[in-house]
């Protein structure tokens, strides 16, 4: 490869102006770039076992309900400025890193001043992440995550009452998943598909630790 690269510029440039030297350093220089190019994840990769890692966190995914266990709810929230079923796959950050987790696998950025991770993942269902998270193996691209609300204004360190409120759901529907654990789970069947919308937000100690928001087949 590299030798093809210097026998392109030797037609365009000419053999008389490109010394020994010069070519020799070409290809250094060549060299050098080649290990910057992204290697295949594998199942070892330590940036995949974090990102598999944060989604299996005992007060992320602790006690999943299925859609029949979860609070009815009239409205539907979301990230961003659409609800991810309009936006037809597109992740949540543009500039996110494609992690190939379980299903489809998930687009992740993280915010190292607030220790938060965000992003969009499928598939048991696809959706919308916000969770604090320990700090990746590897850098991911970076933002401010500590302002990000969901249009209805659920947020990462809201109590139980501020989140059902904004949901319009009862306290009383508050799933406990551990000691010091808590969800917040709800579904909106859809009469244009076979699911609907369904999220969840986790939190401990009565504050809101992760929220998750998606659009479910059933």
């Amino acid at each position: 490869m590299f030798e093809s690269v210097v026998m392109i510029i030797f037609k365009f440039v000419g053999v008389r102006y490109l010394t020994l030297v010069s070519t020799t350093l070409l290809v250094a220089i060549l060299c050098s770039i080649a290990p910057l190019r992204a290697e295949p994840f594998n199942a070892h990769d330590p940036l995949l076992i974090w990102a598999d890692a944060v989604f299996e966190d005992k007060y992320y995914r602790s006690a999943p309900l299925t859609a029949h266990g979860r609070a009815n709810i009239t409205v539907v929230d979301y990230f961003g400025n659409e609800p991810i079923f309009e936006r037809k796959g597109r992740n949540l950050w543009k500039n996110g890193q494609e992690i190939p987790t379980a299903g489809k696998g998930s687009t992740w950025v993280y915010d190292s001043v607030h220790r938060i991770a965000s992003g969009t993942g499928c598939c048991e269902y696809t959706h919308d992440f916000l969770i604090y998270a320990e700090a990746p193996p590897r850098m991911l691209p970076s933002g401010n995550l500590a302002s990000v609300r969901t249009h209805r204004g659920l947020h990462l360190g809201m109590t139980i009452p501020e989140a059902a409120a904004a949901l319009g759901i009862p306290i009383s529907t508050i799933h406990r998943t551990g000691k010091m654990y808590e969800s917040l789970e709800f579904f909106k069947r859809d009469p244009k598909r076979t699911g609907g919308f369904i999220g969840a937000v986790y939190f401990k100690k009565g504050r809101a630790v992760g929220i998750d928001i998606g659009m479910a087949d059933s």
